[in-house]
């Protein structure tokens, strides 16, 4: 089976289930496992993705997801190109465990799955809250127009696992402390 991923998180559920081998393209984001995709061909970015370039790689299955703002223009390009797709659209880590599932069950390692579904569910399980004295967090998706995660998002589900209070767009201008992180570029030192 030839696969390619149009998302990142896609990229590496296939991985995570041992089918990093399936893969023939992923979009321009996906960079785990480094190892894997360095030398896979990229689509493009996954607002941007080269349709013709998907059907030069020949997929038997695109995993795609309407994760994003504009996600679904390009899940209608993909279809009018006649390209066979799997479309996710997880917004809980609930949603995630289950699309775990589904592209086990695509790429025929039903088993794999399951177990690694339930994996993530007992995990989930048995973390315990972080302190409750620090303050909010503000996770910016995007800068321009700013986008943050909504109530019903896995990013919300993650941080309310770890305690934390979560500022989403109804609340972002009445918040007054908050904790932003950065990753330095890979050439500064962490």
């Amino acid at each position: 089976m030839r696969v390619v991923s149009h998302t990142c998180s896609n990229t590496e559920i296939v991985c995570a289930l041992g089918c990093a081998d399936l893969l023939v393209g992923v979009d321009d984001h996906s960079d785990y496992p480094a190892e894997v995709v360095r030398d896979l061909p990229r689509i493009g970015p996954d607002l941007g993705v080269d349709i013709e370039r998907v059907k030069r790689l020949e997929p038997d299955l695109v995993l795609t997801s309407l994760t994003v703002p504009g996600h679904e223009r390009i899940v209608a390009d993909l279809e009018r190109a006649g390209l066979p797709l799997l479309v996710l659209q997880p917004k809980s880590l609930r949603d995630v465990s289950t699309d775990i599932e589904t592209i086990s069950r695509a790429l025929h390692v039903e088993e794999r799955g399951r177990e690694l579904a339930q994996w993530m569910r007992d995990q989930l399980a048995t973390s315990a809250p972080a302190p409750e004295s620090r303050p909010p967090i503000l996770v910016e998706w995007w800068p321009k127009p700013v986008i943050v995660p909504g109530k019903r998002s896995w990013v919300t589900d993650m941080l309310a696992i770890s305690g934390k209070s979560v500022v989403t767009r109804q609340v972002v201008f009445a918040v007054q402390q908050l904790v932003v992180f950065q990753t330095p570029p890979p050439s500064e030192p962490a």
